[in-house]
């Protein structure tokens, strides 16, 4: 899933509340349910991709970690090069892991209110 599949799922799903609302059909539909499922459905995939990506930047973290270790550690110029072009790649990844969280946060939060 995808958040922009998210948003259309969000926006689909507002439209079909609408669409009922505005039917014959409005008197019979419980829209208390048909909310509490949307969000239901539609938060758990959300939630699960945030902690994948809090497990994935903690997993980064480490190994940003470990990389400065072996950059103090290491004498020899020729090898500190490599170790500190890898660190500025992970660190340049966890910055679109950090943006992708917080856009799913937000998903999240459009649903929640």
């Amino acid at each position: 899933m995808t958040v922009g599949k998210a948003w259309t799922g969000i926006n689909l799903s507002k439209k079909l509340k609408t669409t009922l609302t505005g039917s014959k059909y409005k008197d019979v539909f419980n829209f208390t349910t048909f909310s509490t499922w949307t969000k239901n459905q539609l938060l758990e995939p959300i939630n699960e991709m945030i902690e994948l990506l809090s497990t994935s930047l903690a997993r980064l973290d480490v190994s940003i970690s470990e990389l400065q270790s072996q950059i103090v550690s290491t004498k020899d110029p020729s090898f500190r090069i490599p170790l500190e072009t890898q660190r500025k790649r992970l660190q340049s990844q966890r910055l679109t892991f950090l943006s992708l969280q917080d856009q799913w946060k937000g998903v999240g939060a459009k649903l929640v209110i």
